[in-house]
Order: C-alpha cells, then sequence, then structure tokens
C-alpha cells in the first residue's frame, strides 16, 4: 500500500487549515476562496459544497467523513 494522499486527503488539509484561521462560519467560507476554492452554499443550498481549484466537480462538506458536516464545522469554530 502506498502512502500517498487522495484528493479528499488533501481538501480535508486544506478545509481544517481554512477553520484555523477563521472565526466565524463565513470566515471559513472566504479563506476557503482566498485558497482557491469555489463555494456553493447559501438559503438555496442544501448542502455546502466546494469545487477545489483545478477541479472537476463540487464536493459536499458532509462527504468528507466525520467532523466535516456544516454543524461540525462550526462547532470547531466555536471551540477555538
Amino acid at each position: 500500500m502506498g502512502g500517498g494522499q487522495t484528493g479528499q486527503d488533501l481538501i480535508r488539509r486544506d478545509v481544517d487549515e481554512a477553520i484555523r484561521q477563521a472565526y466565524t462560519y463565513q470566515s471559513f467560507l472566504s479563506q476557503l476562496r482566498r485558497m482557491g476554492y469555489r463555494v456553493k452554499t447559501g438559503p438555496r443550498v442544501k448542502h455546502t459544497a466546494i469545487l477545489p481549484p483545478g477541479g472537476k466537480g463540487y464536493i459536499r462538506l458532509d462527504s468528507l467523513k466525520d467532523g466535516y458536516t456544516e454543524a461540525d464545522v462550526r462547532a470547531r469554530l466555536t471551540a477555538i
């Protein structure tokens, strides 16, 4: 087995970094945008999704495993 990182591993790392630099959910999304991600969110979007730089499709935050749903990200931001 190789020790290479998957695309989702890299996205989780970037999301973790954005959480470390953010103080609200909106600043978290802004931080992701500064990192080159496109973000789909808002009242008409059921699940926040991000498109990594050079990515071919949006990935829902909640598909990144435990700790990455919108509620989890919000909780991690308030725990800082």
